[in-house]
């Protein structure tokens, strides 16, 4: 009985309230993002900061959150559903040399692809190792927008934009390190600053 009478007063507390709104000036802002992995892209575009998406987050490092979470939403395009997260330090306008590039697809192509990135990754085929034993790779993204002028105090509510388009080289043998197995990946996004 007590727990009857709990739970009596606990559902007029969950249905009575009000959803709490997270942010109405980014309900109108367009977002779109385009990753392409070995010739798979995965693609979602839209309005507003629900659901899938593509969002950027600000602080001592700027992280991109680009997502498909539902294949049946409007903002569905092509691909898969999953993460592709970037993370720049010190982001600013051009080229920035490092981007930690986590990402589902990328992971899922790596097993297509039988490469073992644990032994590092080259830019050039037949190169030399770039990065030694990084299961997340570094790349150079370009920002063409940071979503805010000079002298604005607002970082919100605008989108951010860049891109990347590229090959990595993978090794095919752990013993032999010869990195000759291409990764193609080509990145555009339009992400709004959370």
């Amino acid at each position: 009985m007590k727990y009857l009478f709990g739970i009596l007063l606990f559902l007029p507390l969950l249905f009575g309230c009000e959803p709490v709104e997270l942010n109405d000036s980014n309900d109108n802002l367009y977002w779109m993002f385009e990753v392409t992995i070995n010739g798979v892209t995965h693609k979602a575009e839209g309005y507003g900061s629900q659901g899938s998406g593509a969002r950027c987050y600000f602080g001592d490092e700027t992280y991109f959150s680009l997502n498909i979470s539902d294949t049946s939403s409007s903002s569905y395009i092509s691909g898969d559903i999953g993460d592709n997260n970037l993370t720049i330090v010190n982001m600013a306008l051009g080229v920035n040399p490092i981007c930690y590039f986590n990402s589902d697809w990328f992971r899922s192509a790596l097993l297509d692809s039988e490469a073992n990135i644990e032994n590092g990754y080259s830019f050039t085929y037949g190169g030399p190792q770039d990065i030694d034993g990084l299961l997340i790779p570094t790349l150079p993204i370009t920002i063409t927008d940071l979503g805010w002028s000079a002298g604005s105090a607002n970082l919100e509510g605008q989108t951010c934009k860049g891109e990347y388009s590229g090959v990595i080289y993978l090794p095919w043998d752990s013993e032999v390190l010869q990195y000759i197995i291409p990764i193609e990946i080509d990145i555009k996004f339009e992400a709004i600053r959370i």
